[in-house]
Parts: C-alpha cells; structure tokens; sequence
C-alpha cells in the first residue's frame, strides 16, 4: 500500500494515513537534462513529432538533448506557452513513462473552439514552446492504510491517472487494487484505451470500468452519467471508507457532480488565458455529491 504527499491545501487537517508537505520546487527535477532543471521558469522546447491518431486525439512530443532523459517524480502537471502568444498558456500532464530517452509527450484533445488546443495540435515541427513544471505536485508513495485507489475520470483528465497507475503497477511488492471509472461521451473520446485494457490483462491489480452518455451499439461497458449506483457498481462497497483514496480528474461539472458544489469547485478561472498554479483551486473544500452520499470524506478524496 502507499501514502499520499501533496502541497500543503488550505483548511485541510492531515490524516494520519496521509502526509501533507509543502514542497520546495527548486529540488523537484521534471526534466534532468545534464544538470538543467524544469521547475519555476519556462524554458524552450521543440516539437519533434505531431502524431493524430484513428480517433482524432493529438500527441505532441517535444525533444530533450542527446543523452537526457525524462525524470516523472509524482504526479506532473506542466504548463505551456506559445512563443508566438505568450500571454495564452494551458496545463497538461505527461504521458511519457519514467526514463523515457530524448524526449517527453503530450496527449491532446483538440477542441475547435479552444483557447489552446487548436494551436498545439497544429504546431510544425521544429517550433518551440515554452513549458515550465507547476509549483506542487502529488506524490505515491507506499502506505499500509490504503487497500484500494479508487479513480474517476473524464476526458483527458485520465492523463495524470495513468502516471499514478504506472506508479502502482510498476511496484511488483505493491499489493494496492486500483479501480478505475473512466467516463467519455463516445467510444471515440477515449484516450489511451488499448494501452490501458493492455495493461489490466497484464495486471490483475487494476480493474478498469468504461462508461459512455452515448453508447454506440453493442457497446459492453457502462452506460450513461455517472451516480452513487454506477459508482458503486464499478468500485463496489468497501468495508470501511477509509480503506480506500479516490482520486478525481476532470470537467467542473463532473466534479460538481461528483464531490458537490462548492464554491472552491466553480473556478472561476474558467475561460481565462491563463490557469492558476495554485493547487488550492483544484482542490475541494468538502465532499457532497454523489461520493458523499456514499461516504467519502475530504481526507480520502484529491481532485486534480
């Protein structure tokens, strides 16, 4: 099992399960590159390679030096600009493994009316972007409290979750049961699901549960929005709550529906060129919604 450390949230009393830290981003290395850290300060980096795939999602890879490799500690969040509009920037989590040689990447869905999306989707090769690592970041580490991770994701929000699956997975003594409840409009939208059934075939430890608002015919997964019955459905009922951490990534209104709504959940933010570092506007200040009817309290939930 593991504990969780996070940046340190505001009005949050840590849990003896838990550690809460502030961390000191100066030592948190994002990129290792021949002594050249990624934290604070944006520095530039070219796009090597801009693949779209059957289903229309974007990876963008950007390229690091010869020899230097892509450093993950935690859950990473970084933030990108456009050289040409440097005043527009957006956040995106990796999805390239630990180690990974000469380059990291980026997995987008474009939206044609969005700020960002647009742009970075469409961006040549040998453009520069600026992308600096955020502040805080979340970390796994090994705890015997937890039994079970309990994941709830929407869209791209399943980004930072395959880091921490990766986490888990990748510690063969880690006997924690991850359960994940991945939520999508159309068979189309979802990102990373072959890597992400490939790896459940090959780990019994992760349990993966699909569900779509529009279903198309002869869909096997879970169907409509997603509610205390769905949710216990794919997760089941824990003998004690507290047993388990949930994790939640993504749109205001999933999260609303989700945990309650709160004004720390409205973000109003939303739409702004620029999102805030501040983890504190991600996360939440109590549990409503459907995890409350079903017990989950602020101590066993995070929201990214």
């Amino acid at each position: 099992m593991r504990r969780f450390v996070l940046g340190a949230l505001a009005g949050v009393q840590a849990y003896t399960s838990y550690c809460y830290a502030a961390e000191n981003t100066d030592n948190q290395i994002f990129l290792h590159a021949k002594g050249r850290n990624l934290s604070k300060r944006f520095q530039s980096f070219p796009v090597t390679n801009v693949h779209k795939n059957a289903y229309g999602h974007t990876t963008v890879t950007f390229g690091l030096g010869e020899g230097e490799r892509y450093q993950a500690h935690g859950v990473q969040t970084v933030q990108i600009a456009d050289a040409k509009a440097p005043n527009i920037m957006r956040l995106y989590s990796p999805v390239s493994e630990h180690g990974t040689l000469e380059k990291f990447e980026i997995l987008i869905r474009e939206y044609p009316n969005g700020i960002f999306s647009p742009r970075l989707c469409a961006a040549k090769v040998g453009e520069y972007f600026s992308v600096r690592q955020m502040p805080k970041a979340w970390q796994y580490e090994r705890k015997e409290r937890v039994k079970e991770l309990h994941i709830i994701a929407g869209g791209t929000g399943i980004c930072p979750m395959l880091q921490v699956i990766r986490d888990v997975l990748n510690d063969k003594s880690d006997p924690t049961v991850i359960k994940v409840l991945y939520a999508n409009r159309h068979r189309d939208d979802i990102l990373l699901y072959d890597e992400l059934q490939q790896m459940a075939a090959k780990d019994s430890r992760l349990k993966m549960n699909f569900i779509l608002s529009q279903p198309p015919q002869h869909w096997n997964g879970l169907s409509g929005q997603i509610d205390a019955d769905v949710i216990t459905q794919a997760f089941g009922k824990p003998a004690n709550i507290m047993d388990v951490y949930c994790l939640l990534c993504g749109s205001d209104r999933m999260m609303i529906t989700l945990a309650g709504n709160t004004e720390s959940m409205l973000m109003k933010w939303r739409g702004d060129n620029t999102q805030p570092c501040a983890p504190v506007a991600k996360n939440i200040s109590q549990v409503g919604g459907e995890l409350g009817k079903l017990g989950y309290q602020l101590n066993n939930v995070h929201r990214f």
